[in-house]
């Protein structure tokens, strides 16, 4: 069952409530992120005993990283130039700790939030507002410019 609950290939993350819900086996990620220019990774889900631990399992970097190299020469991929290729790209991770830490908001996903409700509002207040003749003092010309009916209208015909 642990292979049946896990990745078939790059990105399947297998099958999370399955693994887990054995009392032998857990759910593990593992990660490759080939370049630091491209931020994502490519995750293999593993559905393994209880007794395998990620941080066991990073000390298997070194085989892991020979592994990686010798497959990516023997389908003639670069392995010098813009791919960066040392034990910084494997990485095995519990997966609850995994989602515990991308779940949780940042200081970037607050300000955006902030900034689209601001937006929001202006173009709700705006298009209120401007609706009367207030276009010839200058905080009318200003609210125009979030005016949503005004700027949808000048788009779209």
């Amino acid at each position: 069952d642990l292979v049946s609950y896990s990745s078939r290939g790059a990105n399947d993350l297998g099958d999370y409530e399955k693994c887990s819900a054995s009392i032998k086996s857990h759910y593990l990620l593992l990660e490759f992120r080939i370049t630091p220019q491209f931020p994502s990774a490519l995750n293999f889900a593993l559905c393994l005993p209880k007794e395998c631990k990620a941080d066991e399992l990073n000390r298997l970097k070194p085989f892991l990283l020979k592994g990686l190299i010798f497959v990516l020469e023997a389908v003639k991929l670069p392995t010098k130039g813009g791919v960066v290729i040392n034990e910084d790209i494997i990485e095995f991770v519990e997966a609850y700790e995994k989602n515990t830490e991308l779940s949780q908001f940042t200081n970037g996903t607050y300000i955006v939030l902030g900034i689209f409700i601001v937006s929001a509002f202006l173009c709700v207040v705006a298009s209120y507002v401007t609706s009367k003749d207030t276009s010839s003092s200058i905080c009318g010309k200003i609210l125009n410019c979030w005016n949503a009916k005004e700027n949808i209208t000048a788009i779209c015909y």
